[in-house]
């Protein structure tokens, strides 16, 4: 192994979010920039090779932190949503999906109550059209992304290349065409039977101020 010269140093700096490309969703490309800056010094991607004068191997050590995105939550009393001006059809879903489940839906066990006088729905499981996980409507989550107490209609049993579900409380939107335009009739009957005295609090725990 080669040893820098004594009292050297050695180069530093930050990685630029411009040097890295996809190459697929599993691999990333980095390529470091070659030439001189500006006050005559190599650009690291100058420096790669076999031991020289002027070249060496070069070791580059980064982290990358998961992270995930969408277009609203309604989470703890709060509706957050993401506003995208050239796509009017996904505002529009997300809005009504989002303030749907801060008006309680989609009602499941130990979720929200049932509007007074009302039967939940049994879930996929048993003929009905909510499901909570994956395992319940694998269908549902054919480019879906979400868990949790939402709507399968529209997906086509167990079956893979089934599309998305075609109401409003199905789990995940579609980024420059949403052509989900109501609630299936359960929604909107659940929305219908809803007496809402407060949309503000805990989505989960929505109905038990009707009582």
């Amino acid at each position: 192994m080669r040893r820098l010269p004594r009292g050297a140093q050695p180069r530093r700096g930050a990685l630029q979010a411009g040097w890295f490309a996809f190459v697929d969703f599993k691999k990333l490309r980095l390529t470091l920039p070659a030439g001189n800056e500006v006050d005559g010094l190599p650009k690291p991607g100058t420096l790669i090779g076999n031991f020289a004068d002027d070249k060496c191997p070069i070791n580059v050590t980064f982290s990358v932190h998961r992270h995930g995105a969408s277009n609203g939550s309604a989470l703890n009393g709060c509706v957050l949503l993401v506003y995208r001006p050239d796509d009017e059809g996904a505002n529009s879903a997300t809005v009504c999906h989002e303030t749907g489940h801060a008006m309680g839906m989609t009602v499941t066990p130990n979720k929200s109550k049932v509007p007074l006088g009302m039967v939940a729905d049994n879930g996929v499981n048993s003929g009905g059209v909510y499901y909570t996980n994956k395992a319940q409507n694998p269908a549902a989550f054919y480019k879906n992304t979400h868990n949790g107490s939402h709507c399968a209609t529209g997906c086509n049993g167990n079956d893979p290349t089934a599309g998305r579900g075609s109401c409003i409380l199905y789990g995940s939107g579609q980024q420059g065409l949403d052509d989900r335009v109501s609630f299936c009739n359960t929604c909107r009957d659940f929305i219908r039977g809803r007496k809402l005295v407060d949309i503000r609090g805990s989505w989960s725990g929505r109905g038990n101020d009707e009582y």
